[in-house]
């Protein structure tokens, strides 16, 4: 075999490497995507569960309570559901489009007191390195 054509298979496997890296660097901020368009999505939900804090005094437990549209509702491309849970958490169950099928993340409501405004937690235990996604969210696995 020639040199050159060597050295011609040597740039061959070195581009294809190159390639494949950033295929998975591609792969990862698709996924970063749907994982932001989920929380995205929520946003619409946490405003629903501040109005009924405020008229009602309390957080609610369940859509029902707050007469909000069903978990499935606020399904995007990623997220399969938001649903309320216990004291107005939501709780944010993703689909394989986000990297990690039945991933989940938990925005946690605090109330200061009626008079304020209500502040939100963001806590995952299946998206390591949420941070880099959604600065405000923090990884609580492991």
């Amino acid at each position: 075999m020639s040199l050159l054509i060597r050295w011609t298979m040597v740039a061959v496997i070195i581009l294809g490497g190159l390639q494949l890296f950033q295929l998975k660097r591609t792969a990862h901020y698709i996924n970063a995507s749907f994982v932001a368009e989920g929380l995205a999505s929520a946003t619409r939900l946490k405003v629903m569960v501040a109005q009924h804090y405020y008229m009602q005094g309390e957080l609610p437990s369940s859509h029902e309570e707050a007469n909000i549209p069903p978990p499935e509702s606020f399904a995007t491309k990623a997220l399969k559901s938001a649903t309320i849970m216990g004291k107005g958490t939501i709780k944010l169950l993703y689909n394989e489009k986000s990297g990690i099928d039945g991933g989940s993340i938990l925005l946690i409501p605090n109330q200061a007191d009626a008079m304020t405004d209500l502040t939100w937690r963001c806590v995952s235990f299946s998206f390591k390195g949420i941070e880099k996604i959604a600065p405000q969210c923090s990884y609580q696995g492991e």
